[in-house]
């Protein structure tokens, strides 16, 4: 399964790569592996669907950002018609559209994105 990293992510979901790396250093998150001593994180397209549509409700509705993540992981990973989140109260996600959305600006960056080379540069002779 392809993955993309923190930068074209970052870049789908329109926020600095900084905002990207420090959220998925503080979250468990499945879909990312990686991210320690020098290895870049590596995120799955449905983990970048995940926090797409979790920044969707953190902008607008006002939650913050643990339970936006806690209700987008469950309308991207359990799809239904509605998902009830409280008495007469139910959330839904044109899911398709998101990941037309975001999946095109991911594939886009993905291609812009160049791997940043780490350690020290080689000596030329």
């Amino acid at each position: 399964m392809r993955a993309f990293d923190t930068r074209a992510v970052a870049i789908a979901v329109d926020r600095p790569d900084k905002f990207i790396d420090n959220l998925l250093s503080r979250i468990v998150l499945s879909g990312v592996v990686g991210g320690r001593q020098g290895q870049p994180r590596r995120i799955t397209p449905t983990a970048v669907m995940v926090i797409a549509a979790a920044l969707r409700l953190h902008d607008e509705l006002g939650l913050a950002m643990p339970q936006a993540l806690a209700l987008s992981r469950r309308l991207v990973e359990e799809p239904t018609d509605a998902l009830p989140i409280g008495r007469h109260l139910a959330l839904t996600l044109d899911l398709q559209a998101l990941k037309d959305e975001v999946l095109g600006r991911l594939e886009a960056a993905g291609e812009a994105v160049i791997e940043r080379r780490r350690g020290r540069p080689k000596i030329k002779a």
